[in-house]
């Protein structure tokens, strides 16, 4: 989570908080943002643990979740974008190589298997051999 996403969640928990129901389209109207946004954002802030979903409202044949913001918003959002930021800083990405797979084959001659004219070859030189 980058600085401004911080700062973002923050000024969503600092305006909101004295609701006692939220919806997506309220955090929008208050926000300035589009409902949209405002429901990745409050998905985002469920994910953490900022925000309780409390039920579900029908609004236009959605079933739109309800929220409720913890006591310890504040301090959770603080409490995950420090342990994200030192999870980044500490241990960089393992990256594992993929070797590629040698194929094996049974018989010299499979169909399918080579350039056609050498296979043809092939063939015309095994009736010869026996």
């Amino acid at each position: 989570m980058k600085g401004e996403n911080y700062d973002l969640y923050t000024e969503i928990i600092k305006r909101c908080r004295d609701c006692s129901e939220l919806t997506n389209k309220t955090v929008a109207l208050i926000m300035g943002t589009d409902t949209r946004r405002a429901a990745l954002y409050m998905r985002k802030l469920s994910d953490i643990g900022c925000v309780k979903v409390i039920g579900r409202r029908m609004s236009q044949r959605y079933n739109s979740p309800i929220y409720r913001f913890d006591e310890y918003a504040v301090t959770r959002l603080k409490s995950y974008f420090f342990d994200v930021k030192m999870i980044d800083e500490t241990a960089p990405p393992e990256v594992k190589e993929r070797l590629p797979v040698a194929k094996v084959r049974c018989h010299a001659f499979e169909p399918g298997f080579g350039r056609s004219f050498i296979n043809n070859i092939d063939t015309m030189l095994r009736e010869v051999r026996v």
